[in-house]
């Protein structure tokens, strides 16, 4: 049996928590984070693009618009809005999809505007000369029906 509201109060914790330092302790150790883009991430390698993005920008403001949940998951929609640390506003609609097991996030997937974030990120991590690039790949629409 699901907790269904157990399992959303602990990925919207999560989620509010990236505006001011992510709790990793609402996290299971083999955690993974998909990205639009990247593909999967280890819970390091998600932790080093957070430190990364961070270095960029003042903490983003999550505004949440819907939240949806079943079984072990949370589908979450989200406004985030910020200054980058020259000034400039970044502001980018997400979708989260959280899969939350044993009360810890197991599994993310977040979608987003990445050729935006591309752009508007490139070139500001600190000590860095780019943010890595996101690369895209986009199917083929098939035949109509």
């Amino acid at each position: 049996m699901h907790d269904i509201e157990a399992n959303k109060a602990v990925a919207l914790e999560f989620l509010k928590s990236l505006e001011t330092g992510p709790r990793f302790d609402l996290v299971a150790d083999k955690a993974r984070w998909w990205i639009q883009g990247h593909g999967f991430l280890s819970l390091a390698e998600f932790r080093a693009l957070v430190e990364r993005v961070a270095s960029t920008k003042a903490p983003s403001v999550m505004t949440i618009h819907h939240v949806t949940a079943e079984e072990d998951r949370v589908a979450i929609e989200c406004q985030g809005k910020g200054r980058l640390h020259d000034g400039r506003a970044y502001e980018n609609t997400y979708h989260f999809l959280f899969f939350v097991r044993d009360g810890l996030v197991a599994e993310v997937h977040e979608h987003f505007d990445t050729a935006y974030a591309r752009d508007v990120l490139k070139g500001h991590a600190a000590g860095q000369a780019e943010v890595r690039p996101i690369g895209l790949t986009f199917a083929q629409p098939g035949p109509s029906s």
